[in-house]
């Protein structure tokens, strides 16, 4: 169905291979397909990723730095009492994530959502010149409805980040008060796991102790712990960074295509959508099986959604995911 191009690294799609041999139930036999963008998508979705993903990952990295320091003796002392984050480290988080998401973050989000729908509204054009439904019948891209969207998944966003820490510092003071940590040791654990992924925290803690426990000093077992966390930080942030503004991107171009259906510029019955990896071998085994695959444009790319993060009507379908979408209708 998708053959690669031996000039680029980036695999070309055969219209009349992939879409004419999975039309649609319902769409005549006279109509042909055309595709209203390319795998050039991809080409773009890269750009954009790679001229802007630092302003996300690094403010990030750098907010979860500023924020070990709230951990103080006296927060340490109540954290204990509570098996949880104190309240007034919470509230300064939670105020301190919704300002990063609304100052910093968004607006690389928006950038992203505009150049994805700015991307989908040319390739239209260009795709629908003297077609049927003629390109002249677009509607521009509408700012607010773009904006309207990255908002509500900011909003989102810096919830998450606020249930996260939470989170973290929930089962990370559980596992330390149950084997017994002093204070002193404590304070440094809940100074390494911040900005750390809450699922993470129980296996890099019982790390900790099991190296410790089989005799590792105390400084290279610290070493260890804080190597492990930096990691664990550093890929959390980048996962963010990419996952975020892919989605806006995708989101973006997907909405535009929204538009021309809901302007009447093309059928919604007779547009589809075909998922599109890079090709290249760190693709995963989520997307490979997906490479190819054509289905209507409100269905879902996966029978069964396991996670609110993700809408999987288009790409990211997970964390880091660097797949794109190519719209075609029949005219």
């Amino acid at each position: 169905m998708i053959k690669a191009n031996a000039a680029s690294k980036f695999p070309t799609i055969h219209l009349k291979d992939s879409l004419d041999g999975d039309r649609p139930a319902g769409i005549p036999s006279y109509l042909k397909p055309v595709r209203l963008n390319g795998p050039d998508a991809e080409d773009v979705l890269k750009s954009f990723l790679r001229l802007n993903e630092k302003k996300v990952y690094r403010p990030l990295l750098n907010l979860w730095t500023s924020q070990r320091s709230a951990w103080t003796v006296d927060a340490v002392k109540s954290a204990m009492l509570t098996g949880s984050l104190p309240a007034d480290i919470d509230k300064q988080w939670t105020d301190e994530y919704v300002e990063l998401v609304k100052d910093i973050i968004a607006p690389v989000m928006l950038a992203g959502a505009l150049r994805g729908a700015t991307y989908m509204d040319e390739s239209m054009t260009a795709a629908l010149a003297g077609k049927a439904r003629r390109a002249a019948e677009l509607k521009e891209v509408d700012e607010t409805v773009v904006a309207a969207a990255v908002e509500a998944r900011g909003g989102q966003m810096a919830v998450d980040f606020s249930r996260g820490a939470e989170a973290a510092a929930g089962a990370a003071l559980r596992t330390l008060i149950d084997v017994g940590m002093t204070e002193t040791d404590i304070r440094f654990i809940m100074r390494g796991i911040v900005g750390v992924p809450y699922d993470r925290v129980p296996q890099i803690i019982k790390t900790y102790n099991a190296a410790i426990a089989g005799g590792t000093p105390k400084a290279t077992a610290k070493n260890q712990f804080l190597q492990q966390t930096r990691r664990a930080r550093d890929a959390r942030s980048q996962n963010i960074s990419r996952s975020e503004l892919a989605a806006a991107f995708n989101g973006g171009a997907y909405g535009q295509v929204n538009a021309a259906i809901d302007s009447g510029v093309l059928i919604g019955d007779r547009v589809v959508k075909q998922f599109l990896t890079v090709g290249d071998e760190k693709v995963c085994i989520i997307c490979e099986p997906l490479d190819g695959k054509i289905v209507g444009f409100e269905s879902p790319l996966l029978a069964d959604p396991t996670t609110r993060y993700f809408s999987y009507q288009q790409p990211p379908l997970h964390w880091g995911c660097r797949c794109v979408i190519i719209y075609a209708t029949y005219l």
